[in-house]
């Protein structure tokens, strides 16, 4: 059995003849997932959803619950749809630290609309319903896994929750699965 050394996050390792960090923003389409790659993300969206849908902000003290929900409701799923993986889940919410901000204003197409926008304050461009949705302050975050195992049966998705925007935090969760087959 080939091991190799895993260390991209959301993908599959990699070795000396390809390039040692592949983009990060493509879904794993590797051969070995245990379930279908919209399956899994079906799945992990479903226990986030379930979990949070009656929150409406970051609130510490159910924090931990929410994380534990995630990661039994998930497992529960991909257990019963795969027999021949163990699966390790995580699930991290990430505060965000400041208040909700105005989005930036839109470009102009008119001149008016542009001297608005020098005036300050009253050109910020909110002065329309429509463009008061508001973007959540944000907190930097990166993350990495690496693994040593088998490339061709074993594997990791890292996903990021997208209901989250709107209630102060973000919620990353990654699956992991070792083949036992």
């Amino acid at each position: 059995m080939a091991s190799e050394l895993a260390s991209q996050p959301g993908g599959p390792g990699t070795n000396s003849q390809s390039e040692p960090f592949p983009p990060t923003d493509t879904p794993n389409t590797s051969s070995n997932l245990p379930v279908s790659h919209a399956r899994l993300e079906e799945i992990v969206t479903e226990a986030c959803d379930n979990t949070l849908q009656f929150a409406d902000s970051y609130q510490h003290p159910l924090v931990g619950k929410w994380n534990t929900n995630i990661i039994q409701s998930a497992l529960a799923h991909l257990i019963k749809e795969s027999n021949s993986h163990k699966f390790i889940v995580t699930s991290t919410i990430i505060q965000h630290t400041t208040p909700p901000a105005p989005l930036a204003p839109k470009p102009a197409n008119n001149a008016s609309a542009q001297d608005d926008l020098a005036s300050g304050a009253e050109g910020l461009g909110l002065e329309n319903k429509a463009e008061e949705e508001h973007k959540v302050g944000r907190r930097g975050l990166h993350s990495a896994t690496g693994a040593y195992w088998n490339n061709e049966r074993d594997g990791t998705w890292s996903w990021q929750w997208k209901g989250s925007e709107k209630k102060g935090f973000d919620v990353i969760a990654t699956v992991f699965w070792i083949a036992t087959v």
